[in-house]
């Protein structure tokens, strides 16, 4: 018998056991200490006593709806963490083959491991050729293994911050995989749009694209930047973007990026899918 069957037992039938007891417990006492009034102190005294054992009662009641309340909402808790962590192995366990001897940090401020799995799924599907990645880190280095297990493609990664791109371009040439990803070093800067300035990376297409881009990956810039910092993407790189680019955004989960990726659709006349697992994957398709 769990906390909630118990709490119905009380509000069925103890709750009456209890305070007729509580009333007799009472008359009883009047009549002891008023033997010359026994029926009038009996009856005061199991008003008292039926009136004690009921406020008694509802404290009691109300204890155990808020202990059962603090429980389930634990229980939920728990259970969402279990699913999101099975969840995250289970990617992690299909995406992890192909990386091989290489490692990469998965969770925290690197993308999850759904987030990665949806990546490769995608590369996969659409045999990509050009894919450019706002934001650089363990995701560069996971599209560029597979590219190179694979044998084609290239990756253009922006990254507005120095510290990572180093960081960036070491980890690529550990592996072997500079040849795959340029890493492009760019500042924010101001730009434009709706009326207002946003500010998004520095950074001119036609310098850097011979063509249509096939999967736009954007995990950049970061958030504390502003709750739409990474809408600019589209309205900036939209005249590179035609029918078969797929657009991936990270932090799907996040207010921001919803409405990010509902003014995408909305401006693309694209279709999406969601998944919530994880941090959150917008997959818009044009």
């Amino acid at each position: 018998m769990d906390l909630s069957d118990i709490q119905e037992q009380f509000r069925r039938w103890i709750p009456l056991v209890l305070t007729i007891m509580g009333g007799g417990v009472g008359a009883a006492f009047g009549w002891f200490i008023s033997p010359s009034f026994p029926i009038g102190t009996s009856v005061v005294g199991f008003g008292i006593g039926f009136t004690g054992m009921l406020l008694f009662i509802a404290y009691i009641n109300i204890s155990l709806s808020s202990l059962s309340n603090s429980v389930n909402k634990q229980f939920n808790y728990l259970a969402k963490q279990i699913h999101g962590t099975e969840t995250e192995l289970r990617s992690m366990i299909n995406v992890r083959p192909q990386l091989g001897q290489t490692f990469v940090p998965f969770g925290g401020w690197s993308v999850d491991g759904r987030f990665a799995e949806i990546l490769l799924e995608q590369i996969r599907k659409t045999r990509a050729e050009i894919i450019l990645e706002c934001g650089s880190g363990t995701s560069t280095i996971l599209v560029a293994k597979y590219l190179k297990q694979i044998g084609s493609g290239q990756v253009l990664a922006l990254e507005h911050e120095k510290k990572y791109a180093s960081i960036t371009r070491n980890q690529l040439s550990e592996c072997g995989l500079q040849e795959w990803v340029s890493v492009i070093e760019t500042p924010l800067r101001e730009w434009p749009l709706n009326g207002q300035a946003m500010p998004w990376y520095d950074f001119q297409p036609k310098d850097y694209l011979s063509g249509q881009i096939d999967i736009l990956i954007v995990d950049g810039p970061p958030g504390k930047i502003g709750p739409l910092a990474r809408y600019p993407a589209v309205p900036v790189l939209k005249s590179w973007l035609d029918t078969g680019s797929v657009i991936i955004l990270d932090d799907g989960n996040r207010e921001g990026e919803k409405e990010i990726a509902e003014r995408w659709i909305e401006e693309l006349n694209a279709t999406s899918e969601f998944d919530p697992r994880g941090k959150g994957t917008w997959i818009i398709k044009i």
